[in-house]
């Protein structure tokens, strides 16, 4: 009876193994393709920017921003973004919420600034605009912009620009994508 159980924990063992010796295996399938965001895996979860005070970014939330980006774009009839551009902006805000603000920005500001300064509160039309709704732009849109603002004021520079450089200095970020790097001295995503 006991040489049946340790070979079927063993057997489970393996099992467990190969199971992640596979998902290993797509995320560096995923990580070493040349164009990362139009990869077959990218819509996953898979983790693409981190930083040990920030967390990983995923392809996923990549994603969801950039689409987001886009469909604002489209009926802004604005230029398109670029991937790149929307990954540089998801670290930039990753940078800010992980900094101390001594009077924490919540998502009810982020509703109230919505509601009585944008004058944004149909449902639709921010689902027509962004792709999202109103909740989701309140948590990814305008909560980032309203604490990097503070936190702009809050540290003393004249721009945003000037903070995210500050920030990026502070921080280790690193794009496991092939290809990209981040450039701490521009705080931005740049082809490598």
């Amino acid at each position: 009876m006991e040489a049946l159980i340790k070979r079927g924990l063993a057997g489970v063992g393996i099992l467990a193994l190969g199971v992640l010796l596979t998902v290993l295996s797509l995320w560096i399938w995923l990580l070493l393709s040349v164009d990362a965001f139009s990869h077959p895996l990218s819509s996953g979860a898979w983790p693409l920017a981190c930083s040990w005070r920030m967390g990983c970014i995923s392809s996923a939330t990549w994603h969801k921003h950039h689409q987001a980006r886009l469909i604002f774009a489209e009926v802004t009839k604005s230029e398109k973004p670029l991937p790149i551009t929307t990954l540089t902006s998801l670290i930039r805000q990753r940078l800010v919420s992980n900094s101390f603000l001594p009077v924490p920005i919540s998502r009810e500001d982020a509703k109230r600034y919505r509601e009585k300064v944008l004058e944004m509160n149909e449902e639709e039309t921010v689902k027509n605009t962004t792709g999202l709704s109103l909740k989701e732009y309140d948590k990814l849109v305008i909560l980032p912009l309203l604490r990097q603002e503070a936190l702009r004021q809050q540290k003393g520079f004249n721009s945003l620009d000037d903070l995210f450089v500050s920030l990026a200095n502070d921080n280790s970020v690193y794009v496991l994508s092939k290809g990209l790097v981040w450039d701490k001295e521009k705080a931005e995503v740049v082809q490598d």
